[in-house]
């Protein structure tokens, strides 16, 4: 008997544990790859990149493993939901031929409170790319923790916003640049008529 308690409470454990680390892979129409931390020292002035930057999970301090999971959470729930404004934007940018992998990096300024007085980094999403394509590369999901330990995530406004303000980058690319693996076939009828409007509707606002 006590043999089987112990067995249940190890797997409540195990399964406790799994549900407290970020989710990664393929969730929606995203794919989420990976986390990075800054940690900001003001006893070590200067940018944590690229020495000092932790790429797991488990070497962040509490704050930003609390930050980064919450970060997670809120990008994850937003991919399962395909109503949401930021699965519909990832799908449309996806369908043009733009990344929908996204990497997790929480800035933490638990340790540096004279640098954040100078400015923090600010909670955004932004494409990267090591290669400079602009069709390869990952989505930064960037948190940030200030001193107080308060957690900072991207807002879904800020994203649609991004992903859109990219569109003409793949209107006016070359189809053979263009990675197969990020082009979506066009599954609503009408999305290159939509995305016509959209430049026009803009250029009419300016």
């Amino acid at each position: 008997m006590k043999k089987l308690v112990l067995l249940a409470t190890l797997s409540f454990t195990t399964i406790a544990g799994a549900q407290e680390y970020p989710q990664t892979g393929r969730i929606g129409p995203a794919y989420i790859g990976g986390m990075e931390y800054w940690p900001f020292d003001d006893a070590i002035p200067g940018s944590p990149y690229p020495d000092r930057v932790l790429w797991s999970y488990g070497e962040g301090s509490d704050l930003a493993k609390k930050c980064m999971l919450q970060g997670n959470q809120l990008l994850v729930s937003w991919l399962k939901d395909d109503n949401h404004p930021v699965t519909k934007a990832l799908k449309e940018y996806k369908e043009i031929g733009g990344t929908a992998d996204f990497f997790m990096w929480t800035n933490d300024y638990s340790k540096a409170p004279a640098q954040a007085a100078r400015g923090m980094r600010k909670s955004h999403v932004w494409w990267w790319s090591g290669s400079g394509s602009d069709t390869s590369g990952w989505l930064k999901f960037e948190s940030t923790v200030s001193p107080d330990g308060t957690c900072s995530n991207p807002k879904p406004e800020q994203i649609v916003s991004y992903l859109e303000s990219r569109y003409s980058l793949f209107a006016a690319a070359p189809s053979e640049n263009i990675q197969d693996s990020n082009r979506q076939e066009i599954a609503e009828p009408g999305f290159l008529n939509r995305i016509q409007n959209f430049f026009n509707s803009s250029g009419s606002a300016r």
